[in-house]
C-alpha cells in the first residue's frame, strides 16, 4: 500500500524544520548557561553595564560602601553603649567590680529625692544601675559613712549600709541598681546622755549596732517604731525586740516626746 505523497512533507521542509529544533534547544541552552556567568564573562559578551567603571556598577559600589560605612558606625555606636562609664567618674570616686553594662554618674542632692528625709551632712552620691553584678565597690577619698537607695522601690528605700577602710578610702558593696550616699564621719560622743519619754519612726532599714559604728547586731526594719533610751552624738539608743543597741539619728521622726 503506497501514502499519497501530500500526506509527506518535502525533504527540505523537514530539513528546515529540524534546523530550527535545533536552533531553538541550543538557544535555551546558552540562555540557561548565561545565567551563571560572572559579571567578567557578561562584560566579555557585550553586556557593558556589567564591566568595571560602568556608571550602575559604580552606583552599586557605592551603595555597598555606604552600606558598609554605616554598619561600622553602627557596631562602633553599640561598643560605645556596652562600654560602662564607671572608670570616668570624678577624682576621688573609684569603683570597681563592674561589668561592661554598669553605668554610673554623680549625683546631686536635689537628684537624689526625699530631700524631707535625708540629713543635711551629704558629701556626694553615686548612682549606679544597668547590669549590676554582686560585689560591686564603691570607695570614696572622703572619710564617712554610707547609705544606700534602692532603685528596687519607688520612691527608692534608704538603707543603712556597712562602710569599710579600704587604701585609705571609705567603701561599701552593692549588688542591685541604686544610689550610693557618702555623709560626714559621725564621731561617738564618750557617754550616753538619756533623754526622757521618745519614741521615733526610722524612715530607712538600719543596722542595729552594739555601739556607736560598731559591731551589728540586727536590722531595724523601715518604718519601725522603737523607743529611743538616750542619745550618743550622731547616735540613738534604743530597744528592738528585744535587743539594746545603738542606730544612727540620720533617719528618724520623732513620734513623741523631746528626743535630744
Amino acid at each position: 500500500m503506497k501514502l499519497k505523497s501530500h500526506w509527506l512533507l518535502p525533504i527540505p521542509a523537514l530539513r528546515c524544520c529540524l534546523a530550527l529544533a535545533l536552533l531553538f534547544i541550543t538557544s535555551i541552552s546558552a540562555l540557561a548557561q548565561f545565567d551563571t556567568l560572572s559579571d567578567e564573562d557578561r562584560c566579555f559578551l557585550g553586556q557593558t553595564e556589567f564591566c568595571p567603571g560602568a556608571p550602575e556598577a559604580e552606583e552599586e559600589t557605592e551603595e555597598k560602601a555606604e552600606n558598609q560605612e554605616s554598619a561600622e558606625k553602627e557596631t562602633v555606636s553599640v561598643e560605645r553603649e556596652l562600654r560602662s562609664n564607671c572608670p570616668d567618674l570624678l577624682a576621688g570616686v573609684v569603683v570597681s567590680g563592674y561589668s561592661a553594662q554598669t553605668f554610673c554618674q554623680i549625683v546631686s542632692v536635689a537628684g537624689l529625692g526625699r530631700i524631707d528625709e535625708l540629713p543635711d551632712d551629704i558629701i556626694i552620691a553615686v548612682d549606679v544601675w544597668g547590669f549590676v553584678p554582686p560585689g560591686v565597690e564603691v570607695c570614696f577619698l572622703q572619710n564617712g559613712s554610707l547609705a544606700f537607695l534602692d532603685a528596687d522601690y519607688s520612691p527608692r528605700e534608704l538603707r543603712d549600709m556597712e562602710a569599710y577602710q579600704r587604701d585609705g578610702m571609705t567603701c561599701g558593696t552593692i549588688n542591685k541598681h541604686g544610689t550610693v550616699v557618702l555623709f560626714a564621719a559621725s564621731q561617738p560622743s564618750s557617754e550616753d546622755v538619756a533623754v526622757g519619754d521618745c519614741q521615733i519612726k526610722v524612715t530607712g532599714s538600719l543596722y542595729l549596732r552594739a555601739e556607736p559604728a560598731g559591731e551589728i547586731l540586727d536590722i531595724v526594719w523601715l518604718h519601725s517604731e522603737v523607743p529611743v533610751l538616750a542619745t550618743n552624738g550622731k547616735w540613738f539608743k534604743v530597744t528592738f525586740e528585744g535587743q539594746t543597741g545603738y542606730v544612727t539619728r540620720r533617719y528618724h521622726r520623732v513620734l513623741r516626746g523631746n528626743c535630744g
